[in-house]
């Protein structure tokens, strides 16, 4: 669910550089960039947390259940104004720039 909120927060992958066999080295050795280093928007530190939590290397440093994981996405401050307009601009620009438009 990380590599998947990363995506969805940033519109790229937790790790790009490489070959796959690099990215899946990279996928267990390598600590994550804060999604909020990789946008142009800004998003809450706590989001920040949340999705870094996710994406720990070891099991024990992860959340321990989905619930855990959902009271902790809604324990992060929103972001007001963001409606689901701007959502389905900002997606189709990032397609634009990958060329998927």
């Amino acid at each position: 669910l990380g590599v998947l909120g990363y995506f969805l927060l940033t519109g790229v992958y937790v790790f790009e550089d490489g070959t796959a066999l690099e990215i899946c080295k990279q996928h267990t050795s390598a600590e994550p960039a804060a999604p909020s280093s990789r946008l142009a928007q800004e998003i809450s530190a706590e989001m920040d947390e949340v999705i870094l939590k996710c994406l720990a290397k070891a099991p024990t440093d992860r959340y321990a259940s989905a619930r855990e994981f959902a009271d902790a996405l809604d324990a992060c401050p929103s972001r007001k104004g963001w409606t689901q307009r701007d959502a389905l601009a900002w997606w189709e620009q990032r397609l634009k720039q990958k060329g998927s438009v």
